[in-house]
């Protein structure tokens, strides 16, 4: 079984934070995924470790945030036009 949380870096990515559970055939794993603010989907997943993101809350840098299906999209990115 996992669990999935989501985080705000203090950058404004959004992180996706999965923790799998030990099974007989696999040990307990913690993988996390960024979402930069002007990307559509989350970048590849990776390894890290429980401590490391408990340590990124306790000071701050990951604040808990709702399943980003849950929140308004943003806003499209308009840039102005280039001159010539």
């Amino acid at each position: 079984m996992s669990s999935v949380a989501y985080y705000r870096a203090l950058c404004g990515s959004l992180y996706r934070v999965t923790t799998t559970a030990s099974t007989r055939s696999t040990p307990a794993s913690t993988r996390q995924a960024r979402r930069s603010l002007y990307a559509a989907d989350f970048g590849p997943e990776y390894a890290t470790h429980p401590e490391e993101v408990a340590r990124l809350i306790r000071i701050g840098s990951f604040v808990p945030e709702p399943a980003p299906e849950l929140q308004p999209p943003a806003a499209p990115i308009t840039l102005p036009p280039a001159s010539l």
